[in-house]
């Protein structure tokens, strides 16, 4: 659920198709800065059913580089107070994690959260979350160094993996 500013912005932006009550997540989750975090926290990806099949297809492992990117654009308040874009949509690389350790979760994520308490918020691993069973879904998470690129010289902030 998204909270906050996070939520009107979201409202706007979307003509309210997205609203304060839209589940959601962090995926990759790979900025601390983001939310209030456990003890622990380390950055993870997680992948379910064709996309996690995929990435286990191309021989993902420890010491893999992802690069993630998206489509942005500038935004701006109005006038009215609302949220509108307010310049061209430009593709950028946002972020990066190295793989340290690939973890299949199968339908009960006890042990996992055991070795990781940290990701309990994940919603791949969260109990009640994703409904995982083994024969239909196992998810992965990918978890290591992450950074997040800032501003017009690439700063990153990065969390070693443990």
């Amino acid at each position: 659920m998204l909270a906050g500013g996070r939520s009107k912005l979201a409202h706007d932006l979307t003509r309210a198709r997205v609203t304060a009550s839209t589940p959601c997540h962090l995926d990759p989750d790979i900025d601390q800065s983001v939310l209030n975090r456990r003890n622990g926290w380390r950055g993870a990806f997680g992948q379910v059913g064709a996309a996690q099949s995929h990435l286990a297809n191309q021989g993902v492992q420890s010491g893999d580089l992802f690069l993630f990117w998206g489509l942005f654009r500038p935004v701006s308040r109005t006038s009215a107070g609302t949220w509108a874009f307010d310049g061209p949509a430009e593709h950028r690389i946002f972020g990066w994690l190295q793989v340290g350790e690939v973890m299949a979760i199968g339908p009960d994520p006890v042990t996992t959260l055991r070795q990781f308490p940290w990701l309990a918020d994940h919603p791949h691993v969260r109990s009640g979350g994703l409904r995982l069973t083994p024969s239909t879904l196992q998810a992965r998470l990918w978890r290591s160094a992450t950074g997040v690129f800032r501003g017009q010289v690439l700063e990153y902030s990065r969390a070693e993996f443990a």
